[in-house]
């Protein structure tokens, strides 16, 4: 659904549909509890006193959890189920941010001003992330060198990042290089390996 064809209200829609539709057969009757927790928190948002409607929102989302988690242990100590936790938009746009299929699951997975821009197509319609706040550009080329472990460095996270660095036009090209095995930080280690084999001058 290109966001070029299709109107952002559409698109809204559609999140709700699907983010409905995973979360029930996920979750049965208890994905209620986030949509009365969300509608709560929404009237809060546009009908509380604008003094206090933060402290509203913080009182009753986090009451609202606390009790599902208290009334869980009551009737279902040690099992598994739903873990209920989550400018003001209108309705539409509200609750396709929170039922969202790719992050109802997990929570949010954006801020929402980016999944707004991600609905309306503008998310890559930002300034150049190459330019720094100095007025500078940064070079074409980043060049990172990285301890030899895999699950630190050498996987496909770090992979998918340089890929993203590349695919937003921060750099041009991106090498990661790592070192042989036993000389795992940098390649001056392999010159303190071979010192150490030779007991300190008095």
């Amino acid at each position: 659904m290109s966001p070029k064809i299709i109107p952002p209200y559409y698109r809204h829609i559609t999140e709700i549909v699907v983010g409905l539709g995973l979360s029930y057969f996920c979750f049965g009757y208890q994905m209620l509890h986030m949509f009365a927790q969300s509608t709560m928190c929404y009237a809060l948002m546009k009908y509380g006193p604008e003094t206090s409607r933060h402290v509203m929102v913080f009182v009753v989302g986090l009451g609202y959890v606390c009790v599902c988690h208290i009334y869980r242990q009551y009737y279902d100590y040690g099992g598994y189920t739903m873990d209920v936790t989550r400018e003001l938009p209108e309705p539409v746009t509200y609750y396709s941010y929170i039922f969202c299929f790719h992050g109802f699951m997990i929570g949010p997975l954006v801020f929402f001003s980016e999944y707004r821009d991600f609905i309306n197509g503008t998310n890559y319609d930002k300034p150049n992330p190459s330019k720094v706040s100095n007025g500078g550009t940064l070079p074409p080329v980043l060049y990172i060198q990285a301890d030899n472990c895999w699950r630190e460095n050498k996987n496909k996270y770090v992979l998918s990042f340089c890929e993203l660095l590349v695919h937003m036009k921060v750099f041009q090209e991106v090498h990661l290089s790592f070192l042989y095995v036993g000389h795992t930080h940098e390649d001056i280690d392999a010159g303190f390996q071979q010192n150490s084999r030779f007991p300190p001058s008095k």
